[in-house]
């Protein structure tokens, strides 16, 4: 066999690794998404699982739904929610003009008139922020002078079930 027959042999041997090597991580890459997938399908269905074990338990208790439905404004709670925040400018003697609200997919958005002291007024957005819903105040706009500020803002009410 020769020096040319051993090099053949070698060079096939290095080739068979080189494949063998390749393979081996082609099938530990398979395998180790298969187990992903599987291990975040089991996590999905814990969650659900979870999440129905809640939606029974507090579907017999009236006390707790209650506190949960004092999180979302709906379009029967939509007056409430606007007189709740009408009492918050009051008490702190800022005026407040609302638009429309408008309902999106996402939540209910209002348009905000301001016009009060700077430190009513933010203290008004403070106590806004307070409330127990899921809301964002975006596109602030105060402008002032001689203490007197008037302004602008664009409010997102998330926590908003325009279906009930």
């Amino acid at each position: 066999m020769g020096n040319k027959g051993l090099t053949i042999l070698i060079a096939s041997n290095i080739v068979a690794i080189t494949l063998a090597l390749v393979l081996s991580w082609l099938l530990w890459s398979s395998v180790t998404s298969s187990i992903k997938a599987y291990e975040d399908l089991y996590l999905a269905r814990r969650k659900i699982a979870v999440a129905e074990t809640w939606r029974e338990a507090f579907k017999n208790n009236e006390t707790i739904m209650a506190h949960l439905s004092d999180v979302f404004v709906t379009p029967n709670s939509l007056v409430s929610f606007i007189e709740e925040m009408e009492h918050l400018a009051q008490n702190q003697a800022v005026s407040l003009t609302i638009s429309e609200p408008v309902q999106t997919d996402q939540s209910l958005e209002l348009n905000l008139g301001l016009r009060g002291g700077f430190s009513e007024t933010h203290l008004f957005l403070e106590q806004l922020g307070n409330l127990p819903y899921d809301l964002t105040v975006e596109n602030l706009s105060l402008q002032g002078s001689n203490g007197a500020w008037s302004g602008s803002a664009h409010l997102a009410l998330k926590s908003f079930d325009g279906k009930k």
